[in-house]
């Protein structure tokens, strides 16, 4: 567009006046025989003033009729500029040049009695006293300062928001002025003694100070009358649209409100009504109609720009319900095994009760996805929400099945049978195929349970799962289940029943609020993302970076080897088809390293401190293989040589040393527990295994260089040093127990640059199998089933004004798919 094609609403400040200058106002060198004049300085120069602010309300009008006020009317090749710069401030002056000393007067001609007489000398200059010498340059003012930009506040209705495109803004600054200054010095006197040149310059001139930019706001009311304000103007991008072709006639028919037609703008969010995502997403967001706009954006820029995956996004604010009403399944399903971010900022609900999105979420509905192996991230959780959040996460981490058992639970003798049942059948029994819709069911098992001679039934049976949670305690730390009891009073029959449960291993936590309001996240809120990806995915990650200096960045295509439809490639562009590779920046490598410690280092914390220690009911060759983090991160160790300078080993050493750290003795005491490991110590039998992991690791990663691999496996025991004395200092500083957390907290606050980081783990509330009585199981099962009736009325009710808000003419010519959508 032409520079001319603009109207223009102009609330500038006025620029700030020049100083005044004082040049060439005198003659350059002084009379015959006089001194210099000083030079004169300046003037001062003046601010400008600030932009005032414009405020303007878009209102779309159709029709003919009187209107009152100024009209503008914008042609298509025009803009409307709405301009509310601060005025410029005033040009320094330049001080005016010191005078020259004037001439000295000629000697008297010879006579015939006398001889001639010298010339006296030249004036002097009008600032040094004790030299004959030009005047001194004149001080010369500094630049006025510039003024604040105005502020630009636009309303608009959520319907008109395409009056926003002829609009242009500048709300800046326009600059403050500072002009150099020129001195030099007359010479003195021609006859006489030359003079000394005239003090320059005292200093150089600074500019005026620079004001702050004014800003752009502008509020969008919706229709609900809740409103949402964006920091600036937004560009339109078109990212997707859906030929709507229902006659079959080659014709794109006109498309009507929530049709299938509706651009896309940044937020990409799937029809809620038939479950329908994008091809092999990587991460779902789960937002709502209060979630701020830069939370969002922070998470999206991550995703996209920063990791090059593929996210989806959903707006549970549109729906009410995570609950697809065609499938009636959860759409949380749909990503099994993957990252699901909900944010968890209060929202208003459909009839203005304020909720939170785990009210909403079924806990026997999370516990399935923690089973599976689903990353679940509740982000933006406020101080106030916390404690809620624990209390339904608890439930969610040890769901009980129904009363009165299913088909398909397997019955055993016992309680020891049944440990040994779920010990034979390994991690493999988290789940099993069903025709339920989630499509997966939890193993059970029952035993019978009698009353005995000094015991009754409800004793009993109460007995019998306390004593089956302490064998599970035993014999699978890190995998747990809830054992309670199932009691028939009139018939005097019990029975005893074990259910599997998410494992220690699941990724289940919070995240406070982000920091900033700006659209790139912060450095601890990216940490927190990244640590909530499959551990197997950023174990694949870390080793395919191992290799390459701590300062340099990733081939994404080279990040993501061995990983199957996680790289989201740009397609490719006609006016740049060599376009450069995608690249991941050494920070998120370094963050996805740091999480993978402190995942490894709390699985062999909690697997080496669970009781009884000593001696142990696991044996030796089945240690490694009951952590399940552990065994998967030394398996994807690469078996080519990736190392080949020790500096390319700094990652690899970080990583390998914090594991040592906590796989070997922290102190005195420990060292001497370690040397009976031939008798069923724990954790020394634990050492020597992963000790050898460790070095079979570093082999592995350097090949055929031994004074490079010596050199790594001094770097680890370097770092295993510092990680051990870490822990040993948070320990007497009042950390607690003597592992990890604290020390590994304290390095994610240096890696942010923050202070006081506190990482939740909603799956150490209760960190082992627990068993429950009767009235522990009672009070539990009414909770969900409030639970389940609450969600039931509120889905009935939002589905009741959804109907009413959708035409119900638009929505029979509805064909499903994907739509675009504004959260």
């Amino acid at each position: 567009m032409a520079p001319g094609n603009f109207k223009i609403i102009d609330t500038s400040g006025k620029d700030g006046k020049p100083a005044v200058e004082f040049l060439k106002s005198r003659p350059v060198e002084a009379f015959t025989g006089c001194n210099g004049v000083h030079g004169r300085s300046a003037g001062s120069a003046t601010a400008g003033t600030p932009g005032s602010d414009i405020r303007i309300r878009l209102v779309q009008v159709t029709g003919e009729g009187a209107h009152t006020g100024r009209l503008w009317k914008i042609d298509r090749d025009e803009q409307l500029l709405l301009k509310a710069s601060g005025g410029e401030g005033g040009r320094g002056g330049r001080g005016e040049n010191g005078q020259a000393g004037g001439p000295g007067q000629s000697g008297r001609d010879a006579t015939k009695y006398r001889a001639g007489e010298d010339g006296q000398g030249g004036g002097r200059g009008g600032e040094l006293e004790l030299t004959r010498a030009g005047a001194a340059p004149a001080q010369a003012p500094d630049g006025a300062d510039g003024a604040s930009g105005g502020n630009v506040y636009l309303t608009v209705h959520d319907d008109d928001t395409d009056l926003l495109l002829p609009l242009a803004y500048n709300a800046q600054l326009t600059g403050c002025r500072n002009d150099g200054d020129e001195s030099y010095s007359w010479p003195g006197g021609r006859n006489g003694d030359n003079g000394r040149a005239g003090k320059p310059a005292p200093r150089y001139l600074n500019a005026g100070r620079s004001a702050p930019h004014g800003s752009v706001q502008i509020k969008v009311i919706r229709s609900d009358l809740s409103e949402a304000t964006y920091p600036g103007p937004y560009t339109l991008e078109l990212v997707h649209f859906d030929v709507v072709d229902e006659n079959h006639d080659g014709i794109n028919d006109h498309v009507m409100e929530f049709g299938d037609g509706f651009l896309t703008l940044e937020l990409l969010l799937a029809d809620p009504r038939t479950g329908q995502m994008r091809p092999d997403p990587s991460v779902l967001l789960v937002v709502n109609a209060s979630t701020p706009n830069h939370a969002i954006h922070q998470v999206i820029e991550l995703l996209r720009h920063r990791l090059h995956t593929k996210l989806d996004i959903f707006n549970l604010g549109l729906t009410g319900s995570y609950e697809s009403p065609v499938t009636k399944r959860n759409v949380l399903a749909s990503y099994t095994g993957r990252t699901v971010v909900v944010f968890a900022n209060d929202f208003t609900y459909f009839g203005g009760e304020v909720r939170n999105p785990w009210d909403l979420l079924d806990v026997w509905e999370t516990a399935m996805l923690l089973k599976r192996g689903t990353s679940l991230l509740f982000a933006n959780v406020a101080k106030a929400s916390l404690q809620s959040l624990q209390a339904w996460a608890t439930q969610a981490t040890f769901p009980l099945p129904d009363s009165g058992g299913g088909d398909d639970d397997g019955q055993v003798e016992s309680a020891k049978a049944a440990a040994k049942a779920l010990r034979q059948a390994g991690p493999a029994a988290v789940a099993t195929p069903s025709e339920e819709p989630w499509g997966w069911e939890v193993p059970v098992l029952r035993y019978p349970v009698s009353a005995s001679l000094f015991r009754c039934i409800e004793s009993a049976a109460v007995g019998s799962a306390a004593a089956a949670a302490k064998t599970l305690i035993k014999q699978m730390p890190l995998r747990r289940f809830v054992a309670f009891p199932e009691i028939d009073m009139k018939a005097e029959a019990g029975t005893g029943t074990v259910a599997v449960c998410s494992p220690r291993s699941a990724t289940f936590g919070p995240s406070s609020p982000p920091n900033t309001n700006l659209n790139r996240i912060t450095d601890y809120d990216m940490y927190v993302i990244l640590s909530c990806l499959p551990f197997a995915l950023r174990a694949r990650m870390f080793w395919n970076a191992v290799g390459r200096l701590a300062s340099e960045s990733c081939e994404a295509s080279v990040l993501y080897a061995g990983v199957e439809g996680y790289l989201d490639l740009p397609l490719p562009l006609p006016s740049a088809p060599d376009s450069l590779p995608l690249v991941v920046d050494d920070k998120v490598l370094q963050a996805v390293g740091l999480s993978l410690q402190f995942d490894l280092c709390d699985e062999i914390y909690c697997f080496t401190g669970t009781r009884p220690r000593f001696p142990d009911p696991i044996p030796e060759p089945e240690k490694l293989a009951q952590m399940p983090l552990t065994s998967l991160f030394f398996s994807l160790v690469p078996q080519h040589p990736q190392v080949t300078d020790v500096a390319q080993a700094q990652r690899l050493a970080s990583a390998l040393g914090a594991v040592h750290a906590l796989a070997n003795p922290l102190s005195f005491w420990q060292s001497v527990k370690a040397a009976f490991s031939w008798c069923g110590n724990r954790k020394g039998q634990l050492t020597a295994k992963l000790n050898e992991q460790i070095l079979l690791a570093v082999d592995r990663a350097c090949g055929a260089a031994p004074d490079v691999a010596a050199a790594v496996r001094q770097a680890v025991m370097q770092r295993s040093g510092q990680v051990k004395a870490g822990i040993r200092a948070s320990h007497r500083g009042g950390g607690g127990h003597k592992n990890f957390d604290r020390f590994g907290q304290a390095e994610v606050a240096g890696f942010a640059s923050v202070s006081g980081v506190v990482v939740h783990d909603l799956t150490a509330l209760q960190p082992v199998s627990r068993s429950m009585n009767k009235t522990q199981v009672d009070r539990r099962r009414r909770s969900h089933w409030a639970n389940q009736h609450m969600m039931g009325t509120l889905n009935t009710r939002a589905e009741t004004q959804l109907k009413e808000m959708v035409n119900a003419e638009d929505d029979a010519g509805d064909t499903g798919g994907e739509r675009g959508g504004v959260a």
